[in-house]
């Protein structure tokens, strides 16, 4: 189970686990992230119009943009009482990202607060906030805490469409919930929001300790047996493809590894 002195994390009892064998068919990436407010709306088709897109047909729909917005806003509220538009920025960001967290600030993509639906304004906001500020940088960790903040809100977004590389991580992480649940841990959810809260109070190195101890250096209960070298690789392997800003070093520990510039961007 998880630690007594770790259990301060507020689950209610009987959570449902999420559907941890079909991630593909129920996400999707690439989401906008918005804010409600008519300043804002202008403010995003001034920038939209730069990229490409008609500023007269936006304008013409600016109500129907306004009314999407405001009804994202709603819902996030409900889901994340301290949301506070001054802390949403419009900008143009570059390649295909609609969102960004930096510190308190998140920065929202001008094009996209446009052509994007509510359910993934609500979705990306999600997501971007729970990347706090940058503190937590794995994806697939914030992707599960994102969809389990919805689900404990009662919120749904509907399906959204995750990129190959982004889906694979999350399978990944999936698959190390469900073998943290099978060792009596808790529901996936409990398990989730501990690796969440151990990963932005401590660091990922903490969450593979735990990973470590409760399944890849853990005797089998029955039989006493270690897991054999070529299973613990796997398991090792398993997590590098979760938490791929970790690497194993030369004594069989992660260690964060070394990325280029162009790493770090994507995974803001």
């Amino acid at each position: 189970m998880i630690p007594e002195d770790d259990k301060n994390l507020d689950i209610q009892p009987g959570t449902p686990d999420p559907a941890i064998n079909s991630v593909s068919a129920d996400a999707r990436i690439g989401a906008t992230l918005v804010q409600q407010g008519k300043g804002l709306t202008e403010a995003a088709n001034d920038n939209a119009d730069v990229r490409g897109t008609n500023l007269e047909k936006q304008e013409k729909n600016s109500v129907l943009v306004e009314n999407k917005v405001e009804r994202a806003a709603r819902i996030i509220k409900s889901v994340d009482p301290t949301f506070d538009l001054n802390n949403i920025e419009i900008v143009q960001l570059q390649g295909k990202a609609v969102g960004k967290a930096v510190g308190s600030k998140i920065l929202l993509d001008a094009w996209l607060i446009l052509h994007g639906s509510e359910e993934e304004i609500v979705h990306t906001f999600g997501h971007e906030k729970a990347h706090e500020g940058g503190a937590i940088s794995d994806e697939a960790l914030v992707e599960a805490e994102t969809r389990r903040r919805l689900k404990e809100s009662g919120v749904d977004v509907g399906g959204v469409e995750l990129t190959d590389k982004y889906d694979a991580e999350l399978q990944a992480f999936y698959e190390m919930v469900s073998h943290l649940v099978e060792k009596g841990l808790g529901s996936a959810d409990l398990v989730i929001k501990y690796l969440y809260t151990l990963c932005l109070n401590k660091d990922a190195e903490a969450v593979f300790e735990l990973y470590d101890k409760e399944y890849i250096s853990a005797k089998d209960p029955d039989t006493g047996d270690e897991k054999t070298d070529d299973e613990k690789l796997e398991a090792y392997e398993l997590f590098e493809k979760a938490f791929p800003m970790m690497a194993v070093n030369k004594n069989g520990h992660f260690d964060l590894s070394e990325v280029s510039e162009e790493e770090v961007k994507r995974a803001a």
